[in-house]
């Protein structure tokens, strides 16, 4: 399949949701399709985890931006909001079953995002944006001969 069609489903779908809210959802896919073997259901539902966490993050005039490339063996895709972001010391377990920073939140969302993604192959990282917000990136790695870009 086309991850860039997987991811812009992703994000038409978490658009209608937030279609009220007044955030800027962008996606910046890699120019070349993104040919891999993924399961696209799975893989959607930890992309619209993540960017539906970038958007309840976000403010009305914020911009939440979802970026693919191909990178050496592995494909990249980036969640960039420009929320508040969360303190260094909860970073380090933000994966972890039960851990949240919602009042309402199950803190069961990230830690499903972690498993779909390492049942894929990968591995998923959660730095601070510059000047502010966070950056999810998961890395996923081109496999077999169905990985390529055309």
């Amino acid at each position: 399949m086309d991850l860039n069609a997987c991811i812009q489903t992703a994000v038409q779908l978490a658009r209608e949701k937030y279609r009220q809210e007044r955030i800027n959802l962008l996606f910046q896919p890699q120019e070349k399709q993104l040919l891999c073997s993924y399961d696209s259901h799975r893989l959607q539902q930890a992309l619209l985890n993540l960017i539906n966490n970038g958007m309840e993050a976000s403010v009305p005039g914020d911009e939440v931006i979802v970026r693919s490339r191909l990178e050496a063996d592995s494909v990249i895709i980036e969640i960039i909001d420009r929320g508040q972001g969360i303190g260094k010391e909860k970073l380090d377990t933000l994966f972890q079953p039960f851990m949240s920073t919602k009042k309402e939140g199950t803190g069961l969302g990230l830690s499903i995002v972690k498993k779909v993604v390492e049942a894929h192959g990968g591995f998923v990282q959660c730095e601070h944006a510059n000047p502010k917000g966070l950056i999810f990136r998961l890395v996923l790695p081109v496999t077999g001969p169905a990985g390529h870009v055309q």
